[in-house]
């Protein structure tokens, strides 16, 4: 009976976070950016962007437990390994049957690409339709290696041609962690 649960917003976790909250019968605020209690009553304050960035909504889950929550990337600080820390594994054993599997996997179809993951980038040197064409990238490329980061790109830039969509960012691409 946790009375918070905290999901990765990865793309597993985004896939992952809406079907425990369904099934609990509770609510679910995906990509928070920042959290907080409310220690008056124990409800977590959830603040996640809202219209396209230009506002932050903070989200309270007061009626239903457990409140739940995807967090994005880079929003805890990864503590320091500290030796004396246990906690308890508890081992459960699962009895599937193949009747109580639902999907089935028809083929694996793997696209090969050499693009970063721009969502788990530290430092993103992005460009629009002010770089003028898709020779011109390779600058931007050349600053991200040289900056230890990645390339991203505008929807314009995509839609002309010049970048490949995995790399767009913003409210129609993908969302970047704060810094």
């Amino acid at each position: 009976k946790p009375g918070v649960i905290f999901v990765g917003a990865t793309y597993l976790g985004r896939d992952l976070g809406p079907r425990i909250s369904a099934r609990l019968s509770t609510g679910l605020t995906a990509d928070c950016t920042s959290l907080d209690i409310d220690t008056e009553n124990n409800n977590l304050m959830m603040t996640r962007p809202a219209f396209g960035g230009n506002l932050m909504a903070t989200i309270v889950c007061a009626d239903h437990r457990p409140q739940m929550a995807t967090i994005r990337p880079g929003v805890f600080e990864k503590l320091a390994r500290d030796a004396s820390r246990t906690c308890p594994v508890e081992k459960v054993t699962v009895n599937l049957k193949e009747s109580d599997i639902r999907t089935k996997t028809v083929d694996i179809v793997k696209v090969a690409s050499v693009l970063a993951d721009i969502g788990e980038a530290n430092i993103i040197v992005s460009g629009g339709r002010g770089v003028g064409s898709k020779e011109n990238f390779a600058l931007l490329e050349r600053l991200a290696a040289t900056l230890d980061g990645v390339v991203g790109a505008s929807r314009a830039a995509v839609e002309n041609g010049w970048i490949d969509k995995a790399v767009q960012v913003g409210q129609t691409g993908k969302t970047v962690r704060p810094t």
